[in-house]
């Protein structure tokens, strides 16, 4: 077992929007470093030249490019390019989920749930609309080396009038793959779903040749993994339990899924539920069958908000919150669990030590949070380099 250690930690106070509201639950969906800068430039020092090094997205619609000193280099917004009006109906107000670094057009590309899918200059913040779904967009997720986008979009509006429509209770989910230039290379259907369930979709990791999506299924209200070969969506795999029986993995918790890479055989981490307030973490091979799990160290009204692994796929972070506090006093935890001849250990159970809007996590050995909210100020965590020791 390893112990873990804080070598070195960067915070930064930066000015946010001034259409910032707590209260109305706007939310800091994605951070994402220049992967252009080094870690080494960055200083933070004010009115020194700097490039950026940082972009981060709200889900009302504002871009902001961070540069290394620290202030804000450009700000961008989004909401005009949101034209699909019949996929408002059915989304939430806070449209904006996903902001990527596609490698091969050296662009920012955000995803709406309105449907809208836009291109942002990194240098400038210029925007343009790539295209749009009419239906809506209901999660995305881009592959390890931005090559390929997997898209979930709904049909199930398409033919029904505005009554019906307005207060339907599923969803009719199509699974879309594109390549980097937004080709259409595959289409598959899901079984009708909850509406008022989350789905959500990971990558293999390894290689890209899969994906694996989380969704609870309308007839019996069951939330089922299934695994696609990307190149087709076909031949699809359910999760099953390990015991042998052949039994479809139950219990599974609406939260994020995540592949880990070939140092962990290519295992998805997934969260499932246990009597009535335990949570563990369970492992899926490739072919469905479970692997493995380890139980999570929580508390009565604990819920996992997210998952991920690092790049050798030997730690593990779960980001948890307590929902029995209100809205603006829940406290948000980050726990690494690391791996050791196949059992898993609690090594920092308590990643921040104050009380957090908003935690995500780039990857293991950088993470990044954002600290208490005071008026139009936050305080980002910009780096904590976590070294592990023997």
């Amino acid at each position: 077992m390893r112990n873990l250690t804080l070598i070195n930690e960067k915070r930064h106070k930066i000015q946010i929007a001034s259409n910032y509201d707590q209260a109305t639950n706007d939310r800091w969906i994605h951070f994402i470093r220049n992967p252009l800068i080094e870690e080494s430039i960055v200083s933070f020092v004010q009115d020194e030249i700097s490039a950026i090094y940082l972009y981060a997205l709200i889900s009302t619609g504002e871009v902001i490019a961070i540069n290394t000193s620290g202030s804000i280099h450009w700000k961008t917004d989004l909401t005009n390019l949101n034209d699909s009006n019949m996929a408002k109906n059915f989304v939430e107000s806070q449209s904006w989920f996903s902001l990527t670094y596609v490698d091969t057009s050296s662009q920012l590309v955000a995803l709406s749930h309105d449907g809208c899918i836009a291109n942002i200059d990194c240098l400038d913040g210029k925007t343009e609309i790539v295209g749009s779904f009419d239906f809506g967009l209901i999660t995305g997720s881009w592959s390890l080396d931005t090559e390929l986008l997997c898209l979930v979009t709904d049909q199930s509006i398409i033919g029904s009038d505005k009554d019906t429509t307005a207060t339907r209770e599923f969803l009719s989910p199509i699974v879309i793959i594109m390549n980097c230039e937004f080709e259409i290379l595959a289409e598959a259907t899901l079984p009708t779903s909850r509406l008022s369930e989350p789905i959500f979709v990971t990558w293999k990791s390894a290689d890209n040749s899969m994906i694996a999506i989380s969704s609870v299924d309308q007839d019996d209200g069951i939330r089922r993994i299934r695994i696609f070969d990307v190149t087709t969506l076909s031949n699809s795999v359910l999760a099953r339990a390990e015991d042998g029986s052949g039994k479809l993995l139950s219990n599974i918790f609406p939260c994020p899924i995540a592949w880990a890479g070939p140092n962990c055989s290519s295992l998805i981490a997934a969260v499932q539920k246990r009597g009535r307030h335990g949570l563990e973490v369970v492992f899926i091979e490739s072919n469905g069958l479970q692997h493995g799990n380890f139980k999570l160290r929580t508390n009565e009204g604990d819920q996992v908000v997210s998952i991920n692994w690092n790049s050798d796929s030997d730690l593990l972070a779960a980001v948890i919150v307590n929902v029995c506090s209100s809205d603006f006093s829940r406290r948000y935890r980050c726990q690494l669990y690391h791996r050791s001849n196949y059992h898993w250990y609690g090594i920092l159970l308590n990643g921040f030590k104050e009380t957090i809007v908003e935690a995500h996590i780039l990857c293991l050995f950088s993470i990044l949070g954002i600290s208490s909210v005071n008026s139009n100020t936050i305080t980002l965590y910009i780096q904590q380099q976590l070294s592990l020791i023997d």
